[in-house]
């Protein structure tokens, strides 16, 4: 697809197969009409904002975008970093810091690590662009419209109580998924202690599960990379684009080195660093193993006593050993032509080999 769909924030949704909701809308002309509805309230969104863009200041856009999303949770906490919303606004996450801080200054928001509490929401009306009026305005009057569609439908959601139970069976399946997933999950807090880990994530670091709370993550480590790692840890926790690292895993009583790949995450509270081990060990030996054979061939290839070379389908001369360099250079030396550049040979085979004489090809 040409667009992805980023969840913002966490919470529950209900969903339904796509065939059944085509199905729907072919034979449900109420629904069919609050669907459109939607689409046309999220166009006008999107023409505004590029409206938008182009005319206000980041400090009016950024009171739009909390004023938008606040409403759409229902909620004057909002789980977010500085950097999604640079992404969202699309500008540099120091401006967007910068604008929060004047907003904290003046009382609207108070803002921590990884979340913002708005606290005078007509404050930062009084300080957001005319687009949040108008989007705002267009958005009630088609629901509005589509209001009396409601009643047409009847709907079949399930009791509070059995709500209560799904969710239940729901998170259990969560749950197991994560304790039985064949990479590691961890945990870190800011002083890279153990918080969580999941059953791969103990095996990974040779720790039982029952002793990970509070343990020292760095320990685990070689002490060559530790430095490696506390540096990515903090990058992670102060919302930087960095977002995985490979580390050396220390050898234990019963394990051999191994390498890691990190990729992390910052948590909900910007206090909890999540991380995915992911064991790299036979891919980079087998990577170093190949990088070894090729050093070795072209060891070999340069000690030749013989004139060597290769040709791609075109018949151009892609690569030669010395011995073969080292010839061409001094016919070219002799007829005072330049010297042959041994790192980009794009030339006919066919006009070489006069100059080769009779050598062998490989």
């Amino acid at each position: 697809m040409n667009h992805r769909v980023v969840v913002q924030c966490a919470g529950q949704a209900y969903r339904m197969p796509a065939h059944v909701f085509l199905e729907e809308l072919s034979h449900c002309q109420p629904l069919q009409q609050l669907a459109l509805c939607c689409v046309q309230a999220l166009i006008a969104q999107m023409a505004q904002s590029i409206v938008c863009i182009g005319h206000h200041s980041v400090s009016e856009r950024l009171c739009n975008w909390l004023l938008f999303n606040s409403d759409a949770l229902l909620s004057v906490q909002l789980h977010v970093t500085h950097e999604m919303i640079a992404n969202m606004l699309g500008v540099r996450r120091e401006s967007v810091t910068q604008a929060l801080g004047k907003l904290q200054a003046d009382g609207c928001v108070a803002s921590g690590r990884g979340r913002i509490s708005i606290l005078d929401r007509d404050g930062l009306v009084t300080r957001v662009c005319e687009c949040f009026t108008q989007v705002s305005q267009e958005t009630h009057r088609l629901f509005e419209r589509a209001g009396g569609l409601s009643d047409t439908f009847s709907w079949s959601l399930p009791e509070r109580s059995d709500i209560s139970a799904i969710s239940g069976q729901g998170l259990q399946k969560y749950q197991d998924a994560y304790d039985f997933a064949p990479v590691g999950f961890v945990s870190l807090d800011a002083k890279c202690r153990l918080l969580q880990t999941n059953l791969a994530g103990a095996i990974t670091l040779g720790i039982q599960r029952s002793q990970t709370q509070a343990a020292d993550f760095l320990s685990c480590l070689s002490a060559t990379d530790r430095d490696i790692f506390s540096a990515f840890h903090q990058e992670v926790l102060s919302g930087k684009c960095r977002r995985h690292c490979e580390v050396r895993l220390q050898a234990g009583e019963h394990r051999s080195e191994r390498i890691l790949r990190i990729e992390a995450t910052l948590g909900e509270d910007g206090q909890e660093c999540q991380l995915v081990l992911i064991d790299v060990t036979e891919e980079r030996r087998a990577l170093a193993q190949t990088l070894e054979r090729e050093h070795q061939q072209q060891e070999m290839l340069a000690k030749q006593p013989y004139m060597l070379w290769f040709k791609d389908p075109q018949g151009h001369l892609i690569s030669a050993n010395a011995r073969l360099i080292d010839g061409v250079n001094r016919t070219l030396d002799e007829a005072g032509l330049e010297k042959l550049d041994a790192q980009n040979m794009p030339w006919q085979f066919a006009k070489a080999a006069p100059m080769l004489s009779a050598s062998p090809e490989a």
